[in-house]
């Protein structure tokens, strides 16, 4: 048997068009709450990626501190290197009062001293042959010796830098004045030792001898000073740098 409907059809297509509404309202209800979850997770998204970006910017900049502090610094250090390369090229490394004292040293004390001159010459610039001799010495230099030391031993005829002394004194004979001589002849800090004169002379109603001795000491020596050895300087107080 056929169901008998009795229900108006005005009736029936409004209730299917209901239905019809309401299953649209739930689909957009849907496509809403998606849409919803997708920009949420969007927005995280965005936050993590603004918070990265933030994070390298400030990496960056913190790298782009360090290297221009790096480059202040070795600025610096490029400045201080010159400076102490003109220190050592400007600075003698055998001072006057050095010398003397290594005199005080060899002097017995019965000679006494009535004056010491002492004179440097002149610093003169390097001819170009010099600095050529110098920068192949530095490139070729071996044994721990310095581009200055490898070309004056290539170089033997070179002038080399002294302190030139003229020493004047009193001795009781010309044996004292002797010794003297030896001794400073002897003593690796000095060279080209000669004596000007030795004269009899009266101090005080007694013989005595007055003499001059002229002796020069290259400044590339090192000096080592030994105040325990007075008679015995001459053997290691000061040694030879080159």
């Amino acid at each position: 048997m056929n169901p008998i409907n009795f229900l108006p059809r005005s009736y029936i297509q409004q209730q299917a068009r209901r239905m019809r509404v309401y299953r649209q309202l739930a689909l957009i209800a849907v496509v809403a709450l998606v849409m919803l979850g997708y920009l949420a997770s969007t927005l995280a998204s965005y936050r993590q990626l603004r918070d990265y970006t933030l994070g390298v910017e400030a990496e960056a900049r913190s790298v782009r501190q360090q290297v221009g502090e790096m480059q202040k610094l070795q600025a610096q250090r490029k400045s201080l290197i010159h400076q102490v390369n003109i220190q050592r090229e400007l600075a003698q490394p055998l001072a006057a009062t050095q010398v003397i004292a290594t005199l005080g040293q060899l002097l017995p004390s019965q000679i006494t001293v009535t004056r010491i001159e002492t004179r440097t010459d002149r610093p003169k610039p390097m001819t170009r042959e010099q600095k050529l001799a110098i920068e192949s010495a530095a490139k070729s230099a071996a044994g721990g010796k310095s581009a200055k030391a490898q070309a004056r031993s290539n170089n033997p005829a070179q002038d080399r830098d002294v302190i030139h002394i003229e020493l004047t004194g009193l001795a009781p004979n010309d044996v004292d004045v002797a010794n003297l001589v030896g001794a400073i002849a002897g003593h690796p800090l000095f060279i080209n030792v000669k004596m000007h004169h030795s004269r009899p002379t009266q101090v005080e109603g007694h013989n005595a001898r007055e003499f001059s001795i002229e002796l020069e000491a290259p400044l590339d020596r090192d000096y080592k000073f030994d105040p325990t050895h007075r008679a015995q300087a001459s053997a290691g107080s000061v040694s030879r740098a080159d």
